[in-house]
């Protein structure tokens, strides 16, 4: 329905998947020939998972309207929290699927392509553009780097200077000495610049756990070397002036792509910085209270349910 200013609400998704268009952007991308996403129906058998691989003709009614007043190019969301229930958790392999099944589309030019910005590692991330099919380059580690799948590289943002690098590893040895034994944590492995706590307990207890070990590590950090978050499953210690918003802007400037025409989507108070400054923002149904009085839309589905009833709303509108 257009309103005045051509704006644009929607309360139902239909989706059309088969649709195929002349624009087709990447069809004769060597690369997206020859490295295919996950088969995730035998990803599914194997998991033992018994999975709705039927073509999907209809998307539920979206839990409120959504207001959409530009055309979206891209659509970057969270990992944990949202393309993943949390660290350690199974994956909802049926609704990856589903999205992997949307971006897909999107080199036909029928939807807009997938991006990751996550505060995990490179490896990590790796393993979700090829599950989904994503050949868009993704932000990881909180903003410290941009991975490329079509190239298979990853770039440091060029706002991390060599005494940043210097003050992190002083950084580091502090924390395997004294710290490790006054604030029990784990670091995660795997992560070329950002450190990323883990609280010393089991994963049901991250939700109070993760605050508290933020508010002691909080104190140590020095603000003029370091910026520190946490998100639904870890503390994050970055660069000063590296946040997934300083990423977004990286990868604003390596894809041509505005940030007014991207689309945000986050769970934690350590995705705000770059919902901020994305075109649209939202979040899924399990979101923090912070991030859901900021966003623009909060769908009534968790985790991957609420990034899929997202982006098809996104594509419905985009693509009518």
């Amino acid at each position: 329905m257009l309103l005045p200013n051509n704006e644009v609400y929607f309360s139902e998704i239909d989706l059309h998947l088969a649709v195929e268009t002349i624009y087709a952007r990447m069809e004769n991308d060597v690369f997206w020939r020859q490295k295919k996403p996950f088969d995730m129906t035998m990803m599914s058998a194997l998991c033992g998972s018994n999975l709705d691989l039927a073509n999907l003709k209809r998307y539920p009614e979206m839990s409120k309207n959504m207001k959409i007043t530009q055309h979206i190019h891209l659509i970057v969301s969270d990992i944990e929290g949202c393309l993943s229930r949390g660290k350690g958790l199974p994956l909802d392999l049926g609704t990856l699927q589903r999205i992997q099944q949307y971006n897909q589309q999107a080199y036909k030019g029928t939807n807009s392509p997938l991006a990751l910005c996550t505060g995990r590692s490179q490896p990590f991330t790796e393993v979700f553009c090829q599950m989904l099919g994503i050949v868009m380059p993704c932000v990881c580690e909180n903003g410290a780097l941009i991975y490329d799948p079509v190239r298979d590289v990853s770039i440091r943002n060029p706002a991390i200077t060599e005494r940043h690098i210097a003050a992190q590893k002083e950084f580091v040895r502090v924390l395997e000495s004294s710290l490790a034994r006054e604030y029990p944590h784990r670091r995660e492995p795997g992560k070329e610049i950002c450190i990323s706590l883990n609280p010393e307990t089991p994963k049901e207890q991250y939700a109070e756990e993760i605050p508290r070990l933020y508010e002691q590590i909080r104190k140590l950090i020095d603000p003029s070397l370091f910026a520190i978050t946490h998100s639904a499953s870890a503390v994050d210690i970055t660069p000063a002036g590296i946040d997934k918003a300083s990423g977004a802007r990286f990868l604003a400037e390596l894809t041509g792509i505005p940030l007014n025409e991207m689309a945000g989507i986050g769970d934690t108070v350590g995705d705000l910085p770059f919902l901020k400054i994305t075109g649209l923002s939202a979040a899924p149904a399990n979101c923090t209270s912070v991030i859901r009085n900021s966003v623009d839309y909060v769908s009534q589905k968790p985790a991957a349910e609420g990034v899929l009833d997202i982006i098809s709303c996104l594509n419905q509108k985009n693509f009518l």
